[in-house]
């Protein structure tokens, strides 16, 4: 038993207890080292000798490592006790929890709803683009603190039940710890689909449980209610949601129909996607979704700001810019298709269509073009993709690697993935030749860990294309078992070089 006092893992002296959940209690705690207040999360001693407890654990902390975010609780540690006792450390949040701010304030005013929701989007945004579900969304997991003197910053926490998506799940080979069948969450924020055991692996239920979070917040009540478990479920299957006014609430009716198509039994009717949700969201309060500002030490993203730099002087030494070009089928549908997908997914066609300056029709005539007998587009796509990344994202061209990474989640796991990462890397020019029509890669080198790829005979070029397979690679790598992947653009022949170099380094654990 850990009292007040007591030192876990030789460095975090614990000074008062803060809670307690099913998996394990929490602690506030100092760093004695430097100094650092913490949050260290103890597994339930009953459970430590738990194999499939333990491995959920475990999968917590890294779950939550793996994604940056500025509205994720930060992972600092994670390892076991002499004693055998697993644990875990956490940034400390100074604030409290969105349970308690709504048992405190009682219900929130439109734009406060909306700010928070528009947060919690915001991580689930980011999560889903990983694969990750977050699968228990309560009011118990939002922290609410203050940031740069602004109340209400969320920090979302506890991924104890999340699951990788129906996309990733195809790539684990590991014993699956949630069964597909078994409803996961709390009760009053899980989804339909959940309850009838369909799936607990399509993050549309994260988005019905924000859903209920901003009826909640929007009218003091939960949609769906009862002391019975059996009784709260029909009625989460069946009833409609009570209206606000139902509760003596107004709510401005556009954004009453926002919560309503949130909270649809239909899994597609509802939004279907977290950044569709925001968008929505945006006129009563919410931020518009960002890319998150990177970090100093992003080594990606220091990638393209070189790259950035090098093409900049080549065009002044050139004193000329590449105009866009209509080039012949060099793209492949597998490539094309998901892209589209995730472009529609965070950019609404209203924004595609200013920032291209084009209709729906236009865009599509000019720059997607019709497909050829044989599965291909126009390499006219690039223009597109690049336009969209200026003009209706950050212009850095981190867009175009994550699209490379959903294309690998949208396929099928025996065209790019092998057992090894070092297998998977070694036939990255099958890979290559399944997405793209036009360059010649192989493999330059290939040993434990380290990687490099070389790409001849590029004529046609596109910095868009080699960024985009950054992505691929990256993704590639991290669902064939690698860990801790770094991926760069090493050497590009727009740029000056003569041949395209993607170098890659990773461990495996």
């Amino acid at each position: 038993m850990h009292t007040i006092g007591s030192i876990i893992a030789g460095k975090y002296r614990i000074t008062r207890a803060l809670g307690a959940g099913g998996m394990g209690a929490v602690f506030k705690a100092d760093n004695v080292s430097i100094g650092r207040t913490v949050a260290v999360k103890l597994l339930h001693p009953h459970l430590a000798d738990d194999e499939v407890s333990l491995a959920r654990f475990q999968r917590e902390a890294r779950t939550a490592a793996s994604v940056a975010h500025r509205n994720l609780v930060e992972i600092l540690d994670l390892g076991v006790e002499p004693s055998g006792m697993p644990y875990m450390v956490m940034e400390y949040v100074r604030g409290r929890s969105l349970a308690d701010a709504l048992k405190t304030d009682g219900r929130f005013d439109a734009k406060r709803s909306t700010y928070i929701a528009g947060q919690i989007l915001a991580v689930l945004a980011s999560v889903h683009e990983q694969g990750i579900i977050h699968r228990d969304l309560k009011p118990e997991n939002i922290l609410l603190t203050t940031r740069d003197r602004k109340p209400d910053f969320v920090k979302v926490l506890d991924f104890g039940v999340a699951a990788l998506s129906e996309g990733a799940e195809q790539f684990v080979r590991t014993r699956d710890l949630t069964p597909s069948g078994r409803v996961m969450g709390s009760p009053h924020y899980t989804s339909p689909e959940q309850i009838r055991g369909k799936t607990v692996r399509d993050p549309r239920i994260d988005l019905w449980s924000v859903g209920v979070l901003l009826y909640q917040m929007l009218s003091g009540h939960r949609p769906f209610s009862s002391t019975r478990l059996d009784e709260l479920c029909q009625s989460i299957l069946k009833d409609p949601p009570p209206t606000f006014r139902s509760y003596g609430v107004d709510v401005e009716p556009a954004l009453a129909a926002v919560v309503i198509k949130a909270l649809e039994k239909d899994v597609e009717a509802r939004y279907q996607s977290a950044a569709s949700m925001i968008e929505a969201l945006v006129p009563f309060g919410a931020e518009p979704l960002r890319f998150d500002d990177p970090e100093p030490t992003d080594t990606f993203t220091l990638d393209l700001r070189d790259i950035r730099l090098r093409e900049i002087a080549k065009v002044r030494a050139d004193r000329r810019s590449e105009p866009p070009r209509m080039g012949g089928s060099a793209v492949s549908g597998r490539f094309t298709n998901p892209a589209r997908e995730f472009v529609k997914s965070r950019v609404p066609q209203e924004v595609i269509s200013q920032a291209l300056g084009a209709t729906k029709a236009e865009v599509h005539a000019r720059f997607i073009g019709p497909m050829d007998a044989d599965g291909w587009y126009s390499d006219s796509w690039w223009d597109f993709l690049e336009r969209i990344d200026t003009k209706a994202a950050r212009g850095d061209r981190r867009m175009l690697a994550s699209i490379g990474r959903e294309i690998v989640r949208r396929s099928e796991p025996e065209e790019f993935l092998a057992a090894t990462p070092e297998l998977a890397f070694d036939r990255l020019p099958v890979v290559w030749s399944l997405l793209f029509k036009t360059g010649r890669p192989f493999v330059e080198t290939c040993s434990r860990g380290l990687g490099r790829l070389r790409i001849d005979e590029q004529s046609d070029a596109r910095l868009a294309r080699s960024i985009a397979f950054v992505g691929v690679v990256e993704e590639v790598l991290r669902r064939s078992d690698a860990h801790r992947v770094d991926v760069r653009l090493a050497k590009s022949v727009v740029l000056g070089d003569e041949f395209d170099r993607i170098e890659a380094s990773w461990a495996s654990e």
